[in-house]
């Protein structure tokens, strides 16, 4: 018991400490919900690349993603505008100044060998040698304490260097970062190994900062050409605070259900997961903020939606311990028992997850690497929730002892002690079929994916993509405006709305903070509003429509640029992110093979593509017959659908492998694959509930920016919760069964 007191103090001063992290640090906004910093790039041409080429832009814009998206969390947007152009909006940094190191400017590492210029002076060469042959640079200080960055070239570029060493014995090599000289050594040797170091130009050498900002831009990546900001301003939000608003009452009423669901279903031990869930979402935003994660509108309602799926694992725990007193045990026992055994579905789900999250986060884009990173911290944080939390609050106010109450735990009297056995319990409680019906079960769900196939072949025939995909994945056109007044939220909001009515499909409204003149130099411009929408080029009808809305919501207004404006996510981005899944999947494949059977895995991999095929068919048919559209938060609705659908594949999966254990002999491997799923049957049915719970307040009460977000998540939960148990399970019986005794799995 003293153990326990020591443990709920230490909770409440988590939560304590919590609560001062959310008071006292700022919360990082996204361009979204606070604007932020605007930037132009312009790609330079140099000897070595004489021209601005698609695949040098690609190439760039993937480079400058890397450096403002070290973290993969601060939801900085990267377009191509024009042919040299790039576009870089940097959220909740209105310091231009600041906004500017992010970038690095050209950040271009070049050694040089010495020559001789047409007036006999010496002059610097270029030596074939720059970042790009880099591998790593790191930290580190000299035998005197100075500051200096190591290098490491990749086996390219130590080849490079040791040639270019070698051919400099007895004279001097350059060493220049961003056109400027850092230092000069004499080379007395040939160097091998592929490593070196560069120490700071003039007498005090590098600072701290100096040689820590160097190393953050190299180990960025060396831009293939420098890049020269020609354009700057600070920006507003994208969503006025009509939305947020909204957004924050979606939240709390999604909660509010959440934890009104846990209480009607378990009662006393759901008002303990309600206080658990709590301290979870404090602990949970406090992580946010100390990171910190940038919270975009789309982050917010993931937040949210985490909250939901959050309530997994104690749902889990109570349905185990429900099973317990059923048996008869007492309280302490089945406390315990319930957390035991409920241990070994958490664990290998949520580890399944974690090991996705790690793969998607090293290999994946910055989309990608934000979603990873924040999804891999809410599974960890509700892991020690409902472990920690949950069962040392269930022992202190419950203690030991018989249960004199169970209406306090959802159970009625008749229902204690009725079951003995769990080989009675297991036979005696099947509300589905699986095994008897599998060939009906799979009739269906070819029956439900049918149509959605259809519609993506017939979407990638006629418009050369299965899915509508919005200017995110295409790119489109920019329209600026300027205005001689401030433009408020409401007048943001009303705007979006005209825009929406006049049958400009989703447009992105930003306003640019930029003193200038108008183009008769008679009127001044205050503001700008940034009006992206698909691309127009010659589509003078579109544009005609938008500039109508505009001079009617601001009769002063003139139009100044229409310009055209790349993907947010270019060919390399989309590549690495494809590549970051399928390695994500495989790591998935070998954990689960590993802790169940090969079998297993690929019924759990075929559940994902499964599910997976079937939202995308949902979007494309909703693209044909509605002009639904997917953007980059598509992409987080799917992999949050791949973490939902795998954590439910596996908690069947427990529960067969641990009925195998004990009734491999007694009962066939159907029989067992039937008990299993109904056994668990209750937790799917209520995690999946208390999850859509919070998206369909999200839903109906949320911002109209994420609906098709959230319209994805919900159709993806609804198909996860179907491939879970009539899916994966139906492959694993056909699968196993073919022997007359399955082996139990590992």
């Amino acid at each position: 018991m003293k153990n326990r007191i020591i443990m709920f103090w230490a909770i409440v001063l988590i939560a304590i400490a919590a609560i001062f992290v959310i008071v006292t640090k700022p919360t990082k906004l996204g361009l979204d919900l606070a604007g932020g910093s605007r930037l132009v790039l312009e790609a330079q041409t140099t000897k070595a690349i004489p021209q601005i080429t698609d695949e040098v832009m690609d190439t760039l814009q993937f480079s400058i993603e890397n450096r403002v998206n070290k973290l993969g969390v601060s939801e900085t947007i990267v377009q191509r505008v024009g042919d040299k152009r790039l576009l870089v909006e940097i959220p909740g940094e209105t310091d231009l100044q600041k906004a500017k190191t992010y970038i690095g400017e050209t950040a271009q590492l070049e050694f040089k060998k010495p020559g001789v210029g047409a007036n006999g002076e010496r002059i610097w060469l270029d030596a074939d040698l720059t970042g790009r042959d880099l591998t790593k640079s790191t930290l580190t200080t000299d035998s005197a304490g100075q500051w200096i960055v190591s290098l490491e070239f990749n086996s390219e570029g130590a080849k490079k260097f040791a040639e270019l060493t070698k051919n400099l014995v007895g004279q001097e090599m350059a060493i220049f970062f961003n056109g400027d000289l850092q230092s000069a050594p004499r080379v007395n040797e040939a160097i091998y190994g592929g490593k070196c170091v560069i120490s700071g130009g003039g007498d005090s050498g590098f600072s701290q900062e100096e040689a820590q900002e160097m190393v953050n831009l190299l180990n960025a990546g060396a831009l293939p050409v420098p890049a020269k900001i020609v354009e700057e301003n600070t920006v507003g939000a994208t969503l006025g605070a009509d939305s947020i608003a909204k957004s924050k009452f979606a939240g709390m009423i999604g909660l509010g259900f959440v934890m009104l669901f846990m209480l009607f279903i378990y009662r006393a031990p759901g008002l303990i997961a309600d206080i658990a869930l709590i301290l979870y979402s404090l602990m949970l935003f406090a992580l946010f903020k100390a990171i910190p994660v940038t919270l975009t509108l789309a982050g917010i309602a993931g937040f949210i939606l985490s909250i939901g799926m959050a309530v997994d694992a104690n749902i889990l725990i109570f349905e185990r311990m429900k099973e317990e007193l059923r048996a008869g045990r007492n309280l302490f026992t089945a406390i315990n028992s319930g957390f035991d055994r409920a241990w070994t579905s958490i664990l290998d789900s949520n580890m399944t997850t974690i090991i996705a999250c790690l793969i998607l986060y090293y290999f994946g884009s910055s989309i990608v690497r934000g979603f990873a990173l924040t999804l891999a911290m809410g599974v960890i944080v509700s892991m020690f929730s409902a472990i920690t939390i949950t069962k040392n609050f269930m022992h202190i106010i419950f203690g030991a002892g018989e249960l004199k109450y169970p209406a306090l735990f959802g159970l009625k009297a008749s229902e204690i002690g009725e079951v003995n056995k769990m080989a009675n319990e297991i036979t005696s409680r099947n509300i589905i079929n699986i095994v008897k019906y599998k060939f009906v079960w799979l009739c269906v769900t070819a029956i439900i994916l049918l149509p959605g196939i259809l519609g993506l072949i017939y979407g990638g025939i006629k418009n050369h993509s299965p899915l509508k995909v919005g200017i995110d994945y295409t790119g489109g056109t920019i329209l600026q405006y300027g205005v001689q007044e401030d433009v408020s939220n409401t007048a943001l909001a009303s705007l979006r709305s005209s825009l929406e009515k006049a049958g400009i499909e989703n447009p992105v409204i930003q306003i640019i903070h930029a003193n200038a003149e108008s183009k008769d130099n008679n009127t001044s411009i205050k503001n700008i509003i940034s009006i992206r929408t698909k691309f127009i080029s010659e589509d003078t009808d579109t544009e005609n429509k938008i500039t109508d809305v505009i001079l009617k919501n601001h009769p002063k207004s003139e139009l100044m640029s229409v310009s055209s404006v790349g993907p947010t996510l270019g060919n390399e981005l989309f590549k690495k992110s494809i590549m970051a899944l399928a390695i994500a999947i495989l790591g998935m494949v070998i954990y689960l093979t590993i802790r169940f059977k090969f079998t297993y895995a690929l019924a759990a991999i075929l559940g994902l593509v499964h599910d997976t095929l079937f939202v995308c068919g949902v979007f494309a048919l909703l693209g044909i017959f509605f002009g639904v559209e997917v953007d980059s938060l598509f992409i987080t609705a799917i992999l949050t659908l791949i973490g939902f659908s795998i954590n439910d594949t596996i908690v069947t999966f427990d529960r067969i492998r641990e009925n195998l254990r004990y009734y491999s002999k007694k009962m066939s491997f159907g029989e067992i694959v039937n008990a299993s799923v109904n056994q668990t049957l209750t937790r799917s049915i209520n995690t999946s509930f208390s999850t859509l719970i919070t998206l369909l307040a999200l839903y109906f009460f949320g911002g109209v920016t994420t609906k098709d977000f959230v319209l994805a998540m919900i159709v993806g939960v609804i198909i996860g919760t179907w491939s879970s148990i009539f899916f994966c399970t139906v492959l694993v019986s056909i699968w196993e069964d073919k022997t007359p005794k399955a082996k139990p799995a590992v």
